[in-house]
């Protein structure tokens, strides 16, 4: 017996998080969802990255931002500057760094971390530095960033 998952994104969305072990899987399950929300986006994201997979991280990205449903939040922007940062694509991660400051999600604790985090990966330790001194509050996780910035 088949069952029919597509009308429920959640559903499509767990899958998605399960399969993200078996890279060969996240696709199928992707596309067999009629729809994705945030959620769905910001995992498949998250999948693509986590099994090195550069290229379909950043054909995912490229289809997110034109997906009719585009309504960009604080986790999806955190999840995709990791990507950007994790491709080393500065372009595309100066380009979500943008919409965060933008949206008013910069100052979020873990989307400031991957805003220094990306710059720093992507070469721009000075980037990382300057946005990092013009935090209002740092905290343990965004000195932890920097840091690791050094470091890399």
């Amino acid at each position: 017996m088949k069952v029919e998952y597509e009308c429920y994104p959640f559903v499509g969305t767990a899958l998605i998080s399960v399969y993200a072990a078996f890279k060969d899987e996240i696709q199928n399950a992707s596309l067999s969802m009629s729809q994705h929300d945030l959620v769905a986006w910001s995992t498949m994201i998250t999948a693509w990255v986590q099994n090195g997979c550069d290229k379909r991280a950043r054909k995912t990205l490229a289809e997110f931002q034109s997906a009719p449903i585009f309504s960009i939040d604080d986790s999806i922007l955190s999840s995709c500057l990791s990507a950007c940062a994790g491709l080393a694509s500065q372009e595309m991660g100066k380009w979500f760094h943008a919409c965060s400051f933008k949206t008013g999600f910069e100052s979020y604790v873990h989307v400031a971390s991957s805003i220094i985090d990306m710059h720093s990966k992507c070469g721009g330790i000075k980037d990382a530095l300057k946005f990092f001194d013009g935090l209002n509050a740092k905290t343990v996780v965004s000195w932890t960033a920097m840091m690791s910035g050094y470091a890399h």
